[in-house]
């Protein structure tokens, strides 16, 4: 589960759907990762900026780990009503 951040104020939690490499391995990582949002409210455009904050603890000492992803699909829902969102 992993909580994504709008506006830096209005969290919701995500479900990671899929992550899976796009380049070959002995390439520069790229990864298509499919997030849905159980909140039907929730919006937004592609090529956004979104904030994604993963829970730990992670080797590096922290509580958590932040990043920042770009949107890569136009809006758009799954079969049960949650947004889903590639990154």
């Amino acid at each position: 589960m992993a909580q994504l951040i709008e506006y830096e104020k209005n969290p919701y939690e995500a479900i990671v759907e899929d992550s899976h490499r796009l380049t070959p391995e002995d390439t520069v990582e790229v990864r298509i990762i499919l997030l849905t949002v159980p909140h039907p409210s929730f919006s937004y455009s592609e090529g956004q900026n979104i904030g994604v904050i993963v829970p730990g603890p992670h080797e590096y000492g922290r509580d958590t780990h932040f990043r920042l992803y770009t949107i890569a699909n136009s809006p758009r829902t799954s079969k049960d009503g949650d947004v889903e969102i590639e990154l």
